[in-house]
């Protein structure tokens, strides 16, 4: 793994939570292509595929890429439709100039999507056991300045998970216990890490493979290993059904972290926060 400056680390990570594009140059620097791998939404409107990031910016590929991107991938993208994805694009600046600032970009090229970032939700009702796995720990979903817990809408939610791995894909769920003692505002829900078979070692994380990517161009193909979108929407119905329809003010992540071990037995439970915001709401 390739050395990164802390600030580099921030800078990254903190765009790719906020759903800010990360550009680049194809092969150097006097290169006139572009490329950008950003946090969309999916969306279908009359047979149309757009994409919309967390801060509102839509973005229109040209209907000759997608159509090449579902027949190379086998993906339809209307399956895809009102998920958070990472989507790959690019674009050729003697052709096509996209201010800094721009809120509509149109006529990219779609080049690829991550939808590997999308992970479960389960709901475990009272007597039940979970399906899903927690056997290791974290590190953390958080670095001040860098990356935190987000949700880009009133029911998804953007974990940053920052974990030891080695060769495998690790898979991660949110629980939700509906019947657990709760505050009355407060919808919380359990981090489960299954590392499906791996042997984890303590010179690899999630992180450094994300920097890595980004030095290399591969973001687009690998920040799964980092990022995670999760739908809420059957919990907080959930909720909502058994408070008389009243929406929670707040979420809470209960994490399983170790920052030195890989062992649940070195491990605590940590608590993280975000902000609930029905639609409508600013």
């Amino acid at each position: 793994m390739k050395n990164h400056g802390l600030k580099t680390i921030f800078a990254v990570a903190f765009a790719l939570v906020m759903g800010v594009s990360l550009t680049s140059c194809f092969n150097s620097e006097s290169s006139s292509e572009r490329d950008a791998t950003v946090l969309v939404k999916v969306n279908q409107y009359m047979g149309l595929t757009y994409f919309e990031t967390a801060d509102g910016m839509k973005i229109y590929p040209t209907q000759a890429s997608i159509a090449s991107y579902e027949v190379n991938s086998g993906t339809n993208l209307s399956s895809l439709d009102g998920k958070w994805v990472y989507a790959y694009y690019y674009w050729d600046t003697k052709i096509l100039d996209i201010p800094q600032d721009a809120t509509e970009v149109k006529d990219v090229t779609l080049g690829g999507i991550n939808d590997a970032v999308t992970a479960p939700l389960e709901i475990v009702e009272a007597g039940a056991t979970p399906d899903s796995v927690n056997n290791t720990p974290i590190i953390t979903v958080s670095l001040e300045n860098s990356f935190e817990p987000y949700m880009p809408d009133d029911h998804s939610l953007l974990l940053p998970i920052n974990y030891f791995l080695s060769t495998k894909l690790h898979s991660f769920t949110l629980v939700y216990f509906p019947d657990e003692e709760q505050q009355a505002d407060e919808l919380k829900l359990y981090l489960y890490h299954d590392k499906e078979g791996d042997e984890p070692n303590m010179q690899t994380t999630s992180l450094a493979i994300l920097m890595d990517a980004y030095s290399n161009y591969e973001l687009a193909n690998r920040c799964h290993v980092f990022y995670k979108t999760f739908n809420l929407g059957p919990a907080i119905d959930h909720y909502t059904n058994k408070t008389g329809f009243a929406k929670p003010t707040k979420v809470v992540i209960v994490t399983t972290e170790s920052q030195s071990g890989l062992s649940l037995e070195d491990a605590v439970e940590k608590e993280y926060t975000v902000e609930y915001k029905p639609v409508g709401t600013n």
